[in-house]
């Protein structure tokens, strides 16, 4: 009699509509749930596409600005004391403070040529260790004047800290032959098409009343 039991309980679960749909919903979930696990986070590896690609993108801009860097100071000039580079990055036109005249604003790298040990070199490669001078002049390239305005004596990296002389009308020196300031003048003459044009436009006050007052009150403007 049990037996015939048992048969029956299992025809009745076989054969009617209600637990085999039942049944089959549950094999569904059961399916979907294990398919959810092994399918990866397809979002989560796109998101990390998208960063490694913004990292390449970086690194290339760091890559591109070390190889800029590295040809940021050009060989212009050289003689038995000096090899002259010429800082490409600052070099600029301006305007002369409180005129519309053009001048040049340049930063030069002196290299002791005793010190140098590639002597040929296009651009820079002073080690850290060998120490060279950096001088920031404003230059008239019309009346062949120059102005200094600082020096730095540099060993591995310049320190911002410099305190630099305050621009004078009076501070213009005429370029005196065979001197340092006549090579600079010379070979920055020779590449200024190159300098950036800047639109530093100081001309708020009047030229000879700002050589008026710095004649009579002694102070640079």
């Amino acid at each position: 009699m049990g037996k015939y039991l048992v048969i029956v309980i299992c025809a009745v679960f076989l054969f009617n509509p209600y637990f085999s749909r039942t049944a089959s919903a549950a094999n569904e979930i059961q399916t979907k749930a294990s398919t959810e696990k092994t399918t990866p986070d397809v979002p989560q590896i796109s998101q990390d596409k998208t960063i490694n690609t913004k990292d390449a993108a970086i690194w290339q801009k760091v890559q591109k600005e070390e190889a800029s860097n590295k040809k940021r100071y050009v060989l212009i000039a050289k003689d038995k004391r000096f090899y002259y580079y010429l800082d490409r990055k600052t070099a600029r036109w301006i305007y002369e403070p409180y005129t519309k005249k053009e001048i040049m604003d340049v930063w030069i790298q002196l290299v002791d040529a005793n010190k140098k040990d590639q002597p040929d070199e296009n651009y820079s490669n002073v080690p850290d260790q060998v120490s060279y001078l950096l001088d920031h002049y404003y230059i008239r390239p019309k009346s062949r004047q120059i102005q200094f305005l600082c020096e730095l004596e540099v060993t591995g990296q310049p320190s911002n800290t410099v305190r630099q002389n305050v621009y004078s009308i009076k501070n213009w020196e005429d370029v005196i032959p065979g001197s340092v300031e006549e090579t600079i003048y010379n070979a920055v003459m020779a590449t200024k098409g190159q300098l950036v044009k800047v639109s530093a436009d100081n001309r708020s006050i009047d030229r000879q009343a700002s050589d008026f007052i710095d004649r009579v009150f002694n102070i640079g403007l």
